[in-house]
């Protein structure tokens, strides 16, 4: 028996079910979603999957856009993860719900399907899910590793850390930089322009409006702390929390003249003692890798924090696959 794909019309609380969903995180949730406000409009879609006794046992948001003259269902869309959200963790019930997807997208004439999972962590470590899409058709088309940190390892200890980092802490301590959490956001996005402008030579993924408007409208999920020597900032970060496992940093930024400082390794490590302290277990560091091509010296840097590797999938289904 398969389910059957609903459009969602707030027939209940979507935000609700993906809280309580055992893979839901803030980048299903449409609260988040609507920052993007009019850029997808039309085109951004919210379905539901009901069981035959009328409940929604699924969730998926997803963007229909023509890519190279095929019709493509893409999920996430302005957000790092997407797929369907699963009320269950268990192998029968998803195969159900990926079945019932791949009718949808056979009766609906989709060419493709382009799916980026949230990274086991924030997922109660099952991958059971991943291989429900395999055994359906679904094939990896990119696999990057995110550098997470087991916060129970890390900061659960009698001594937080390596002795090598409590160093660089203390010598920054010495340097007099001081942690600010939920600082201004004038510093903190001073700090995004030099360290894009200077070090990548692109735009952050948010321009100063949109993470303001986050940070506003959802303050217990997105805010930014920030490091200073007296009054000048020096180094930023900005949080973003997943779910009720884990919390990143989804920007690391500094003065690329305070490096010496050690003001960024203190800004992250006492960010990830408070997130321990908060109830998190992982602490998402971001991606070290771009399209399966590894950036070694970002690696060596999040080792040094404890970071290993996780594989952040993206699959895609195609209706006449080669």
């Amino acid at each position: 028996m398969s389910y059957t794909l609903r459009p969602f019309h707030n027939q209940f609380d979507w935000d609700q079910f993906v809280k309580n969903a055992y893979n839901g995180n803030i980048f299903h949730q449409i609260k988040f979603l609507k920052y993007h406000q009019e850029k997808f409009q039309n085109k951004e879609c919210f379905y539901f999957f009901e069981d035959e006794k009328g409940n929604a046992t699924g969730l998926l948001s997803y963007l229909e856009h023509i890519e190279n003259g095929e019709k493509t269902l893409k999920s996430p869309y302005g957000a790092s993860y997407g797929g369907i959200v699963s009320k269950k963790f268990h192998y029968d019930h998803n195969r159900k719900l990926i079945d019932s997807l791949i009718s949808f997208l056979k009766a609906n004439d989709f060419s493709k399907c382009r799916l980026t999972l949230p990274i086991s962590c924030s997922a109660a470590m099952n991958e059971t899910m991943i291989f429900n899409y395999l055994e359906a058709g679904f094939k990896v088309i990119n696999s990057d590793i995110s550098s997470v940190v087991d916060l129970t390892q890390q900061c659960d200890t009698p001594h937080i850390f390596n002795s090598k980092m409590r160093n660089k802490m203390n010598y920054a301590t010495k340097q007099k930089v001081r942690c600010v959490e939920k600082a201004s956001i004038d510093d903190f996005y001073f700090l995004m322009k030099k360290t894009f402008d200077d070090k990548h030579g692109v735009e952050p993924t948010h321009t100063k409006e949109e993470w303001e408007y986050l940070c506003t409208t959802l303050p217990e999920y997105f805010w930014h702390n920030v490091a200073y020597i007296e009054d000048t900032p020096v180094a930023g970060l900005g949080n973003v929390v997943i779910n009720d496992n884990m919390t990143s940093c989804f920007y690391l930024c500094q003065d690329l003249n305070q490096i010496k400082t050690r003001a960024l390794t203190k800004l992250i490590m006492k960010s990830m003692v408070s997130a321990f302290k908060s109830g998190y277990r992982f602490y998402d560091m971001g991606t070290s890798s771009i399209n399966m091509k590894a950036r070694a010296n970002i690696f060596e840097f999040k080792e040094s924090f404890g970071s290993f590797g996780n594989f952040r999938y993206t699959l895609e289904w195609q209706a006449n696959p080669i």
